[in-house]
């Protein structure tokens, strides 16, 4: 944390050295937290970080646990985890204040992927897409593709501003000023790897309803919110008794396996006589 809050510094007061300053870093670790640290200031300041972006795009993995850490870095598990744990001792609401913080800055809220599409605006662009097409070619050239394989050739295909086509082009007025947006849409990935998604679909339906469910019952539970509809508890417990009770392999679905138990101490707690 202190590392990171320095080089979000640094990059305010020393732009143009930021990318040698964080490549440097990465150059001379071999720590993975060093190199999550390095791979978020880039996220946070990408046309200031392009060398270091290239570094990180060259090898899969970066992307990929980046990613992962973008799907369980979520605000549930921080209420989950660290507001009902902050109480026990000075040094576990220290962190979670440091945890909150960290949870509202900006960047937290993208990851690589995002920095990659927007590194494309620059300079960097031709050298980013040659990066690309490499990654490709070595896909390309596997007898077989596993399904790591064709997660992280949608990952490619999420990043490629040229697999993206324009949706919309909007005139925004703001007083005397006015400017042209333009809105992108990405194209179906290749048919092996749409169907993947298309068969994905339903359970990242039901992982957002847990969220949805998880949350609310944080929220009541800690009196955050007062339930608009008295009989709302009625419907959450229900949903709750219909929870998914086979063991969970994706992370975010695992970030809401405690959802039964926080709905079933609201209604345990305010609805003990109903």
């Amino acid at each position: 944390m202190a590392l990171e809050r320095w080089l979000l510094e640094v990059a305010k007061q020393m732009p143009d050295e930021l990318d040698a300053i964080v490549l440097d870093l990465l150059a001379k670790s071999d720590n993975g937290a060093i190199t999550a640290v390095v791979a978020s200031v880039a996220t946070a300041f990408p046309t200031h970080c392009g060398e270091t972006l290239l570094t990180l795009l060259s090898t899969r993995d970066h992307v990929m646990m980046d990613r992962h850490r973008f799907a369980t870095e979520s605000r549930a598990a921080t209420e989950l985890f660290g507001n009902l744990l902050a109480h026990r001792n000075v040094e576990n609401r220290l962190y979670q204040s440091e945890r909150k913080e960290a949870d509202n800055w900006p960047h937290r809220h993208q990851d690589l992927e995002f920095a990659i599409t927007q590194l494309q605006c620059t300079q960097f662009a031709k050298r980013v897409h040659k990066t690309l097409d490499d990654h490709r070619q070595i896909l390309s050239n596997l007898p077989v593709q596993d399904h790591d394989d064709r997660l992280w050739r949608l990952a490619i295909h999420r990043m490629d501003l040229r697999d993206y086509k324009v949706s919309e082009l909007k005139s925004i007025h703001a007083g005397p000023n006015s400017e042209e947006r333009v809105y992108l849409e990405l194209k179906d990935p290749e048919p092996d790897l749409k169907e993947m998604v298309d068969r994905s679909a339903p359970q990242f339906a039901r992982m957002q309803n847990n969220m949805a469910l998880l949350m609310w019952g944080l929220k009541v539970f800690k009196n955050e919110i007062t339930p608009s509809d008295p009989d709302d508890w009625r419907e959450k417990l229900a949903s709750a008794a219909l929870f998914e009770k086979t063991p969970a392999t994706d992370p975010m679905e695992h970030a809401v396996t405690g959802a039964p138990a926080i709905i079933a101490a609201v209604c345990v707690r305010d609805h003990w006589q109903e």
